[in-house]
Order: structure tokens, then C-alpha cells, then sequence
């Protein structure tokens, strides 16, 4: 099978050079036409002997060099960084940002930021007198497209969930998570997909040459997870992976420590989910476990550790064992190391963002 598509490749990049230099000889060629032009076009190309050919030819190579890449690639591209996704987004139009509890100011900063890169608007739902004292304090409207009255949290909750289910991304503003969760969840008219939500943490690591962004799950809604429960988590967190750029991330399961201890209940279960990976039954992604911290994100510690494994050292995705580790692990990340963060849940008909009251609006703006 590597054969083949190694001859297929190849075939692939003969063509295309072909193609290049037949258009450079002014040949008017049709796509339709060309499997039966092969070997006319072959002799046209390379039967030309002028220097003003080679240099054609040439130029034609490199162009399809770069335009084979980028087909073989995929064409996708790793994201690194929160700038490179504010660039990147640019290109996508105007997300509608659905506010619950529309009258906090720094929800309000973070829309502004959002509007002003280029990549969405706001449309607020909560008390309009309110909402409205907040945006004289701002002293900007333009970035508003909507403004929805409510009467108390939970009026804020389901209209915030009804609007986000007509297309948008659901932000928590003034109002309590419970109360939001709680609607996000209904059974009735929330935005349930009878898939687990999780929360999807990114954070721009830059401590080595090449910088890149890095994910962790689940430090804000699943307390303990089971076995199948952090199958869906990592399920979750690898289509996070894959919208970035990363095609097959590598995904570290993390604990204390890097073997298998009966008594150590998360390494057993790492044990078990790395098996499953290892046998297809986890697909789009590599996953390895348990591994401690830094033999997960180091590759020095790794070796020093005689740790052999395609994901050590190297890994995009971060699992934590329970709600308690990933919580502290997000915010050392955010109050000691000042690094970008960003979070949203993934599982729901529409994305939540759930930042805590205590989030300033550059983490709300990465959140959105």
C-alpha cells in the first residue's frame, strides 16, 4: 500500500510539472484532455533544448513542488498561536456571540476585541438598563448587533440557549454557571447531542524553539471520570486538535507516575485507554499513558527516564485524571506562568464558553 501511494504521489507531481511547462509553452490544455495529451505533452516539455526552456522548466518545477506540498499536506495548516488564530479567523466572516447576562464589562471589552479582529458580534441578553449603563462605560456600541431583555438568570438562560441554537457561540456573562449549565443541559430544549461535554483548555506553550499551542481536558466539568467517560473526553479534545491544524495529535494521559500501580487507580485507567488506541479502538490520534508531567511535555526528562514512546516529550493533548488536577493545572498555567489561555466545552449543539468571573477579557477574547 506505501508503494502504491508513493507511485500514485509521484505520478501526481510528473503530472502537474508536466502541466506547468505545457501552459509556459502557450499549449491550451483542458483537464478533460489531458490523460489522453500525456505523451504529447511529455515530448513538448522535454524535448525542448533553448536555455529560455530550462529556465521554464525550472520554474515550473518549483511551482509544482509547492503545489504538490500543500495537496499531499492536506493544505491544512498548524495553528501555533492565539495570534495565528485571530488571523485565521479573520477569513471566516462574523460569528454570532451569544452573551447570557449581558451587562458585565469585561464580557463587553472581550466582544469589542472580537468585533474588531474581524471574527464576530454580539448579541446580549439580559437587563437592557443595564446592559446598556455597561456599553456608556465602553463608550462603543457598533460591535452589538442584537439586545435581548431578560428578567432574572434563568429568563437569561433559556433565551440565551434558544438564540444559540439558531447558530452562534453560547458566552457566559453576568449570570452563574449552574444556572447556564443548567439550561445548556435541559433535556427538553438545551442544546444536549447525547454526547459528553467536556471543557477544552488551549494554552500557547512557548518554552521551546517552536512554540505551539497545547490542549488539556477536562478541568471544569467531569469530576471523575471513568474509563468510557474519558474516551469521550479525549474524543472531544482530539476534534479541537484537528479544527488547530494538528492531523494526528499526540495525546498524553497523565498521573504521578509513568507505570501501571494497582493502587493507583488513573494509571490503570490510562493503561486500558492506550491499549484501545493502540488497537483502533480510539481512531485519530496517538495516545500513551500514564506519564508524568514533565515525560509528557519534555523530551529530555523523557530520555532521562528511558521512555520510548512516539508521544513523550511530544505531546498536544494533556488528559488529566479528574476535575481537581486539570482546575489547578489551568490556573498555575494562567496566575504563575502568565501564558495565553483560552477554554470552551465541546459537545453541545453549539459551542459554550464558560470563563470564570474572575477571567479578564484577553482570556474571554481566546475563549471566543
Amino acid at each position: 500500500k506505501s508503494n502504491k501511494r508513493r507511485r500514485k504521489s509521484k505520478n501526481i507531481f510528473l503530472k502537474t510539472i508536466l502541466y506547468f511547462n505545457f501552459g509556459f509553452n502557450s499549449v491550451i490544455l483542458t483537464p478533460m484532455s489531458f490523460p489522453r495529451k500525456w505523451e504529447s505533452i511529455k515530448a513538448t516539455v522535454l524535448d525542448g533544448g533553448s536555455l529560455f526552456g530550462v529556465i521554464i522548466n525550472l520554474i515550473s518545477v518549483i511551482c509544482s513542488i509547492i503545489c504538490v506540498s500543500n495537496l499531499c499536506i492536506g493544505g491544512s495548516k498548524m495553528i501555533k498561536s492565539f495570534k495565528e488564530l485571530f488571523a485565521n479567523l479573520k477569513t471566516k466572516g462574523r460569528e454570532k456571540i451569544i452573551v447570557a447576562g449581558g451587562e458585565d464589562i469585561e464580557t463587553l471589552k472581550a466582544l469589542k476585541d472580537c468585533y474588531d479582529y474581524g471574527f464576530g458580534e454580539g448579541i446580549l441578553v439580559g437587563d437592557e438598563a443595564e446592559i446598556e449603563k455597561s456599553i456608556s462605560i465602553l463608550g462603543e456600541s457598533n460591535f452589538i448587533k442584537e439586545i435581548i431583555g431578560a428578567k432574572d438568570d434563568e429568563d437569561k438562560a433559556r433565551k440565551a440557549v434558544e438564540k444559540a441554537k439558531e447558530g452562534g457561540t453560547l458566552l457566559k456573562g453576568k449570570i452563574k454557571t449552574a444556572t447556564l449549565l443548567k439550561a445548556v443541559l435541559n433535556k427538553e430544549w438545551g442544546l444536549r447531542t447525547g454526547k459528553i461535554i467536556s471543557d477544552v483548555f488551549v494554552f500557547e506553550d512557548k518554552r521551546e524553539k517552536n512554540p505551539k499551542l497545547v490542549l488539556m481536558s477536562d478541568g471544569g466539568v467531569n469530576l471523575n471520570p471513568d474509563v468510557k467517560t474519558l474516551v469521550s473526553i479525549i474524543e472531544n479534545a482530539v476534534e479541537v486538535a484537528h479544527k488547530l491544524g494538528i492531523e494526528i495529535p499526540k495525546v498524553a494521559l497523565l498521573a504521578a507516575v509513568e507505570t501501571i500501580n494497582p493502587d493507583m487507580e488513573e494509571t490503570i485507567k490510562a493503561g486500558m485507554i492506550s491499549k484501545m488506541n493502540e488497537r483502533k479502538q480510539i481512531t485519530g490520534c496517538i495516545i500513551d499513558g500514564p506519564l508524568a508531567l514533565d515525560n509528557a511535555i519534555s523530551e529530555f526528562a523523557a530520555q532521562k527516564k528511558g521512555i520510548v514512546s512516539s508521544v513523550a516529550g511530544k505531546a498536544d493533548i494533556l488528559i488529566v485524571p479528574d476535575i481537581a488536577a486539570g482546575n489547578i493545572f489551568g490556573k498555575a498555567l494562567t496566575y504563575y506562568a502568565n501564558y495565553q489561555v483560552g477554554h470552551t466545552l465541546v459537545g453541545a449543539k453549539a459551542p459554550v464558553i464558560i470563563p470564570s468571573r474572575a477571567d479578564k477579557s484577553d482570556v474571554k477574547l481566546n475563549c471566543i
